[in-house]
C-alpha cells in the first residue's frame, strides 16, 4: 500500500512539473469600438518581461513550457508557447541587450503565431491569426496603455521638405487594381504544412534596414535604440511566415544601429530626397 501511495505521489508530483501556467499581463480597459475590431488594454510589463525571461532559444525539437496570452480586439486572449527568436548578430545583441524578439506558437490552434518584440519601454506584438492580423501596440500619450486591432496603426510621416512627395518613404506604387492586403495570402498559410517544399535547410539572409529621423519620430520613440527596437519587431514579423512558407529568415547586419537616424543625426538626403 505505501508503495501503491508513493507511486501516485511521484506521478502527481510528474504531472504538476509538466503542467504550464499561463501567464496573463493584461486587463482591458472598457474601451473598445462598435464593431469590436480596435479595443485598449493596460500592461503590467515587468510580470510579461519576467515571463518571456524563460523563453527557450526557438529551434527544432525544443519544447517550450512559457505560456503567454496575448489580447485580441474582441475581448477574449490567445495563449501561445513562446520562444526567444533573435534577429540582431552577437555584436549588435551585446551592445543593446535590453531589446528582445520573440515568437510563439498557438496552444489551442498551432497555425497561430505572434510576434513580440521587448526594449526598456514598451513591447510591440502581432499575432496571425484564424481570423487575421492583430497588431498590439503602445499608445505614447497614456503609459502602459496598448491599441489591440485587426487594423494596424498607420501614421503619416511628416513632410520635412519641399518636393518630397510622400514625405520620407521610398514609394513603390502597385499597379492599378492591384490588392495590397496584407491577409490576401494562399489558403496554405497557417496550415499545418508548408505552402511549399523547399528543403529541411533554414537559409539566413542578412537585412540593412534604414530608419529615417521623421519614421523614428513617428513609428518609435526618436531614439537609436527605440528606432533599432522597431526594426527588431518588423524583421521578426517578416520571419513569422517566412520561416515555415519560405524556408528562409531575416537577420539584421552588424552595426544596424548606424543605419538609424535621429534629429541629432540627420537623415542623409539621398535616402530623402527623392521618391521611388
Amino acid at each position: 500500500m505505501k508503495r501503491f501511495l508513493g507511486l501516485v505521489a511521484a506521478g502527481s508530483l510528474c504531472l504538476a512539473a509538466q503542467s504550464n501556467t499561463t501567464v496573463n499581463a493584461w486587463a482591458y480597459n472598457g474601451v473598445t469600438n462598435q464593431a469590436h475590431t480596435t479595443t485598449q488594454t493596460i500592461l503590467n510589463k515587468d510580470e510579461l518581461s519576467t515571463a518571456l525571461h524563460s523563453s527557450p532559444i526557438l529551434m527544432a525539437g525544443v519544447r517550450s513550457n512559457t505560456v503567454v496570452a496575448f489580447p485580441t480586439p474582441g475581448g477574449k486572449t490567445k495563449e501561445f508557447r513562446m520562444f526567444l527568436s533573435p534577429v540582431m548578430p552577437s555584436s549588435l545583441a551585446q551592445k543593446y541587450p535590453h531589446i528582445q524578439t520573440y515568437t510563439g506558437i498557438g496552444l489551442d490552434n498551432p497555425g497561430e503565431r505572434v510576434s513580440v518584440t521587448t526594449n526598456n519601454s514598451a513591447i510591440k506584438a502581432m499575432i496571425l491569426s484564424s481570423k487575421g492580423n492583430i497588431f498590439i501596440d503602445p499608445i505614447k500619450e497614456n503609459a502602459d496603455t496598448y491599441r489591440v486591432s485587426y487594423q494596424e496603426n498607420r501614421k503619416p510621416i511628416t513632410d520635412h521638405c519641399s518636393g518630397c512627395g510622400g514625405g520620407d518613404a521610398i514609394i513603390v506604387e502597385p499597379p492599378p487594381g492591384t490588392n495590397v492586403s496584407r491577409n490576401d495570402f494562399p489558403s496554405c498559410v497557417g496550415e499545418a504544412q508548408p505552402c511549399y517544399t523547399i528543403g529541411d535547410t533554414l537559409v539566413t539572409f542578412r537585412f540593412a534596414g534604414i530608419l529615417t529621423a521623421e519614421a523614428n519620430n513617428e513609428f518609435a520613440d526618436g531614439t537609436v535604440a527605440g528606432g533599432l527596437a522597431w526594426m527588431n519587431a518588423l524583421v521578426n514579423q517578416i520571419n513569422l511566415l517566412w520561416v515555415r512558407e519560405l524556408s528562409f529568415r531575416l537577420e539584421l547586419i552588424e552595426n544596424s544601429d548606424t543605419l538609424i537616424y535621429t534629429n541629432e543625426t540627420q537623415t542623409p538626403w539621398l535616402f530623402t530626397e527623392y521618391d521611388m
